[in-house]
């Protein structure tokens, strides 16, 4: 007899306004014919009144061309635009802007940083999770709404669609204010927090991967060290274990609870290793661990919850602001071997390749050796040793990144990177912030990304909202010999 899988519950997720912005792309052969094409810019959108927005951005996108200067403008009404257009037409004519970057939605880099160095992604873990990530972008990108339904694509085959990971990440819209004080403690859970972040990390990195950024290296922070393993084609593990991430998060969250041992403090501390280090030797005998160098102003150290208090107590009289994280996971310790079962259990068996993009590994601050063997050992580990995202950051500008881009939510990991690089020639861009909504900052990730000179697959953005052929900009406006980028645009494989 067969036995006929329960279907998962159809979901309402939170109202969304779909493309609230859109990104507004102007190139010039140099610094006059820019400020040119902005004021012709501001002209056309004036003389018509009721030509939509999206018809203006998807025909500048078409029209991009490699090289010059560049700038981009995010805007989500035609007074917006037009008022950062004017601004950056009085900027761009006072000779002492060097550049433009107006979190508003503007931007202008008179030395971009795509003709300095490369691009990396930079995958957050666990801490990036928030209530309803990304479920405004699951209205706009399908290969978004496709990636979270895979959560409940796997619990409707298991058997049990009420224990799909959506229902903890996406609530209702009706939910109470109990519904969501108990979602949030779920998801600080160990297996709901790991492998929510890993999910939305995926589903973000599946548009990046269709802007076609040129990435020339990844890597992640704790739990994010997977994503850019599973990113970069190191590690394949979706097919072999996906069917199992129900069991697995159970198995996890299982062991969690039953860990013994002695009561662990995690300690959020506003200063660099080294401070820590110090104050902890003195005080803690070096039974408090620094495990997550995360840049110079923000460590995480960890340890028996009288050491702790004894450091956070030396470390307020200094003046340094500290917090008590919200769970008690040893992570990044040998204390966290307990938790380890179901993490070495998921590793088994799971292969790993070299890979032409470069991964740099968190643990060693440095690139992740070709060895298969050595890299799995690494990965597994990972766990039980402490993140240095300080030195791996350090190594990668060294190596020539210069144009980090945060994949998976939050931004966290971008905050980060501006303290470690702090006076140094760089940028970090995040995907995903809480405070704008996900299709804008997407918006504002590629318009900077564009200022900077990287070539992007900017017909992605309007696939399916316009015509092949929408072009409100008359002649005037329109660079002679230059061709459109309709035809390369619309040749690109859009991977939804």
């Amino acid at each position: 007899m067969t036995q006929t899988l329960a279907q998962p519950q159809p979901r309402v997720i939170p109202p969304v306004t779909g493309w609230d912005t859109e990104v507004f792309v102007l190139r010039g052969d140099d610094r006059a014919a820019l400020r040119q094409r902005v004021l012709a810019l501001v002209e056309q959108v004036e003389h018509q009144p009721d030509a939509p927005l999206v018809d203006f951005a998807a025909a500048l996108a078409r029209e991009v061309q490699p090289g010059g200067s560049r700038l981009t403008v995010v805007a989500g009404s035609r007074a917006d635009l037009l008022t950062r257009l004017k601004r950056a037409a009085d900027r761009l004519g006072d000779p002492k802007t060097k550049q433009i970057r107006d979190a508003n939605g503007l931007y202008f880099f008179e030395q971009p940083l795509a003709e300095q160095g490369t691009v990396a992604f930079l995958f957050p873990g666990e801490g990036a999770q928030y209530l309803n990530m990304l479920a405004d972008l699951c209205c706009v990108f399908p290969e978004v709404e496709e990636t979270f339904a895979w959560c409940d694509q796997l619990a409707a085959e298991a058997g049990r669609p009420e224990s799909s990971l959506r229902r903890v990440l996406h609530l209702p819209t009706d939910a109470t204010a109990e519904d969501k004080a108990a979602a949030e403690l779920e998801l600080r859970g160990l297996g709901p927090s790991i492998f929510g972040v890993l999910l939305a990390d995926q589903a973000i990195l599946r548009v990046l991967e269709n802007l076609q950024i040129p990435v020339s290296a990844m890597a992640g922070h704790s739990a994010g060290e997977l994503g850019a393993l599973l990113a970069s084609g190191a590690m394949n593990a979706r097919d072999q274990h996906g069917s199992r991430l129900p069991e697995i998060m159970e198995i996890m969250q299982r062991q969690e609870s039953d860990a013994g041992g002695p009561e662990v403090v995690l300690l959020a501390v506003g200063a660099s290793k080294a401070t820590i280090m110090e104050v902890a030797n003195e005080v803690a005998g070096g039974s408090v661990i620094v495990a997550m160098d995360n840049c110079p102003h923000q460590c995480v150290a960890v340890g028996p919850a009288h050491p702790v208090a004894a450091v956070e107590a030396a470390l307020t009289e200094r003046g340094i602001i500290c917090e008590r994280l919200p769970f008690k996971r040893p992570y990044h310790t040998p204390l966290f071997e307990p938790y380890m079962g179901a993490l070495r259990e998921l590793f088994v068996g799971v292969p790993f390749n070299q890979t032409q993009t470069a991964v740099y590994c968190c643990s060693t601050g440095e690139l992740f050796p070709t060895d298969p063997d050595a890299m799995r050992a690494l990965a597994v580990n990972h766990w039980v040793t402490p993140v240095e995202f300080t030195r791996m950051i350090e190594s990668m500008h060294r190596d020539g990144v210069r144009l980090f881009v945060e994949c998976g939510p939050r931004g966290n990991l971008s905050a980060f990177v501006e303290d470690i690089l702090r006076g140094k020639s760089f940028a970090a861009i995040p995907a995903n912030v809480l405070r704008k909504s996900g299709p804008t900052q997407i918006n504002h990730m590629v318009a900077q990304l564009v200022a900077h000179g990287v070539d992007l697959n900017l017909g992605y953005l309007y696939a399916g909202r316009v015509g092949e052929e929408p072009n409100p900009l008359t002649p005037s406006l329109r660079r002679k010999g230059e061709k459109s980028q309709t035809s390369a645009n619309t040749r690109r494989k859009r991977r939804f």
